[in-house]
């Protein structure tokens, strides 16, 4: 009896879109804390504490980026395509909108980036690390998860993650065999995310079956306000826990520098 009750629920189209939203969010969170039990002891193991704190550290320092860039948007623009699903029309307008307006913050993000990677000097010792790990924003730009949550298909954006573990993970193993293949970690994380980004943007403008249009400037404006206090309210909330990492990779770094101790910075 309790057997055929539960086959009549799921057979609901909507109780079946929610267990099917529910068992591909718990395939996620497998992928994020299983994974990295498997990869971090054998990075830490083969690249050395200092190394791996040196990439901690620059992954740090591109959250603040990832904030800006992704703007709420998983929050804001999640409920303006929920509210209009049913209209090909908005929907079309309002992707157009958010992913140009992510294009937008990206590009104002890269230009601070070079900026301060040219002019502070940790960052511009160790260029390349962080410029491998700031391309991973370029993925987050293109996968519109905002669009998979609002058309309630949180399923994608499970598989599609889960696919960028699995390929970290493995690649891991594979190119990362010496102290000298550390910039491997944070090249084959940005590469992960972009391939993902891209195959999730097609796959999204497939569902959206509509052309997308370059919008004009003060949609990209309202898109900025509209979702304002939501993304004031990620900042506060992600700002601590970025920043523990941040602030103690600057001071050991400077600490270094002025002699006052010798140690490896593991900031994991």
């Amino acid at each position: 009896m309790n057997l055929a009750k539960l086959k009549n629920i799921i057979s609901n189209s909507e109780h079946k879109i929610l267990f099917t939203n529910v068992l591909s969010l718990s395939i996620l969170q497998f992928g994020n804390y299983i994974l990295p039990l498997i990869t971090i002891p054998y990075i830490v193991r083969v690249i050395g504490p200092d190394k791996f704190g040196l990439i901690s550290f620059a992954q740090a320092f591109t959250t603040y980026f990832t904030l800006v860039v992704n703007y709420g948007f998983d929050l804001s623009a999640t409920r303006e395509i929920s509210a209009n699903r049913n209209n090909k029309d908005a929907l079309a307008r309002i992707y157009s909108n958010v992913l140009f307006t992510k294009v937008f913050l990206f590009a104002i993000c890269t230009i601070t980036f070079l900026l301060l990677i040219s002019l502070i000097p940790i960052f511009k010792e160790n260029f390349l690390i962080f410029v491998l790990s700031y391309l991973i924003i370029l993925g987050y730009v293109l996968f519109p998860t905002w669009f998979f949550q609002g058309i309630e298909k949180i399923y994608i954006s499970s598989i599609f993650n889960f696919f960028i573990k699995l390929v970290f993970t493995l690649g891991i193993f594979i190119f990362v065999r010496k102290k000298e293949d550390f910039f491997f970690v944070p090249f084959l994380m940005s590469l992960g995310q972009i391939i993902a980004g891209f195959f999730g943007l097609l796959y999204s403008l497939k569902l959206l079956n509509k052309k997308v249009n370059l919008p004009k400037l003060n949609e990209i404006f309202y898109e900025l306000k509209n979702s304002f206090t939501v993304f004031i309210s990620l900042v506060f909330i992600n700002f601590y826990t970025v920043s523990n990492t941040f602030i103690l990779g600057f001071f050991l770094h400077h600490m270094k520098m002025l002699g006052i101790l010798r140690l490896e910075a593991n900031l994991f």
